[in-house]
């Protein structure tokens, strides 16, 4: 699959027309949120783009019950998290633990990932003192002092 996607974004190579309109076909195609759980996962900010824009749904679970925007925010992906959410993910969403993407990103201690989903509007307090207690128990003060500080009504 990596293979596959690095062709896609080969130098020179523009997409055929047909490509471009088949976006509906492509947004319920599998592969097309196989591949973006792949590239999400791993970092790979212009094959999520290039995915995007072929219509790859942003909220399409895969066989885990994870989407794209839990593996960004646990893997502290900031910039790939901002593409998502721009393309209208849900950044409250659950996975298949029921853990969401603000939980995800501070069981981590990935503060620049808490940082954009707060500034999204990730506005739950009990969802905010859930994150609070792991980022806690794991000892990332970073994101201890952040949350605390949206608590408070700092920010």
């Amino acid at each position: 699959m990596q293979r596959i996607c690095r062709l896609d974004l080969q130098p020179g190579l523009a997409p055929s027309p047909g490509l471009v309109n088949r976006r509906r076909i492509l947004r319920h195609d599998p592969f097309v949120a196989l591949r973006l759980d792949w590239a999400t996962y791993n970092g790979h900010t212009d094959v999520v783009r290039v995915l995007l824009d072929l219509g790859a749904d942003v909220n399409r679970k895969n066989t885990s019950g994870n989407p794209p925007v839990l593996y960004a925010a646990a893997k502290s992906h900031a910039v790939i998290l901002v593409l998502l959410m721009k393309n209208g993910a849900d950044y409250e969403v659950r996975g298949l633990a029921q853990m969401t993407p603000l939980i995800a990103a501070a069981r981590d201690g990935h503060s620049d990932a808490v940082k954009v989903l707060l500034g999204a509007g990730e506005r739950h307090p009990k969802g905010h003192e859930m994150a609070l207690r792991v980022a806690k128990k794991r000892g990332h003060r970073s994101v201890v002092e952040l949350l605390k500080s949206v608590l408070r009504g700092d920010e």
